[in-house]
């Protein structure tokens, strides 16, 4: 099964095209003669983009009241064009597959816009500077992804194995770890999703390697590094009661996990929080 799938992923016009926006983008913002305004003409094409992100500029998460972005472009030069570029891939990435089967998609891509904020904003509070954030951010974004490739690819076999699974893990039951789909995943197919997954984006999708080493990781120790922001993201989706669309993630953590463990304060914790939903409500 493991080569079956890897033929499929590698072989052109299996998977839905990668969005063309975000492929124009990423060139132009990849070139160091590239200005605002070429960036916004291509911006402004999707008027719902464009919109999005004035919004998100004006919010809390662009950063603040300082000013007013009232258009594209000061909007652009308050969250700089590798934040915009990250928002582009939130938005865009979740029309790329049909709804799947046994998987709530809007669900799913929720909880995935959320690992990418929490993701970025968690590698702050350990120092990481903005194109760490961003590599964060994506990381997030992206972690599930191969779920939706297995999904796609085998729906069937997927669905049977998805459902197996949440028959064994019940969404009653209260756990103090995140039930892992990886070592299940290979144990059925040969293959984890996030394996999966870097195969898919490594041979299409053109993100560093920073990213795709935040879907590799997972780690049964947390540790208060920005390596370990998106695992300890989702055990933050999963203290707050966040579903997936795949799994139920809701557990018990001790008292003071966040603050003593992570060294994420109550104050910060609460942030967080407020950060997620502004970005939800806008983006989600």
């Amino acid at each position: 099964m493991k080569q079956k799938l890897i033929k499929m992923i590698e072989k052109e016009g299996v998977l839905p095209p990668f969005p063309e926006i975000i492929s124009r983008l990423r060139e132009l913002i990849e070139d160091p003669n590239t200005g605002i305004d070429e960036v916004a003409k291509v911006i402004k094409s999707d008027p719902v983009l464009s919109g999005k992100l004035i919004r998100v500029a004006n919010s809390v998460f662009g950063g603040g009241a300082a000013f007013f972005a009232t258009d594209l472009n000061r909007a652009l030069s308050r969250l700089g064009l590798k934040l915009a570029m990250d928002l582009a891939y939130s938005l865009k990435l979740s029309g790329m597959f049909d709804t799947q089967k046994y998987i709530d998609k809007n669900q799913f891509w929720r909880y995935s816009l959320s690992l990418g904020v929490l993701s970025s904003r968690i590698a702050q509070i350990y120092g990481a500077n903005q194109e760490e954030a961003s590599y964060a951010y994506l990381g997030g974004l992206m972690r599930n992804v191969g779920v939706l490739l297995y999904s796609y690819l085998i729906p069937d076999e997927y669905g049977e194995f998805i459902q197996e699974i949440r028959s064994k893990y019940p969404d009653s039951r209260v756990r103090r770890r995140l039930t892992s789909l990886e070592p299940l995943e290979e144990r059925a197919f040969g293959i984890s999703s996030s394996d999966l997954a870097c195969i898919y984006i490594r041979k299409w999708w053109f993100v560093e390697e920073p990213v795709l080493e935040y879907i590799e990781h997972s780690s049964k120790i947390l540790y208060p590094k920005i390596e370990h922001s998106v695992e300890i993201a989702r055990y933050f989706l999963a203290a707050e009661g966040r579903c997936s669309g795949i799994l139920d993630s809701k557990i018990k953590l001790p008292e003071g996990f966040f603050e003593d463990k992570l060294e994420i304060s109550p104050e910060r914790y609460n942030q967080l929080q407020i950060d997620l939903q502004e970005c939800l409500t806008i983006l989600g």
